[in-house]
């Protein structure tokens, strides 16, 4: 029981940290709140696209590894093989 208490207190110590840390900063940014706001929308949107392209390329992936196992080049196409 001891344990979970500190590694709750210590989640509860790095999420206190972090939110400290956000706030320095933005008062701290060398930008005014406007361009910190569009530099940090478009920074979100970079890493959503690269992510989203990541999960594209991975399912790409496992998707040519499992019709190499079922040796189907049509599985797990919408308009592949009927049932």
């Amino acid at each position: 029981m001891e344990g979970i208490k500190r590694l709750f207190t210590f989640g509860v110590g790095g999420a206190l940290g972090t939110a400290v840390g956000v706030v320095m900063a933005s008062f701290l940014a060398p930008q005014s709140g406007k361009e910190l706001q569009n530099a940090t929308q478009k920074f979100v949107g970079e890493v959503k696209a690269a992510g989203d392209a990541a999960q594209a390329e991975t399912e790409a992936q496992l998707k040519a590894r499992f019709q190499q196992k079922v040796n189907d080049a049509t599985a797990l196409n919408e308009s592949g093989a009927s049932a």
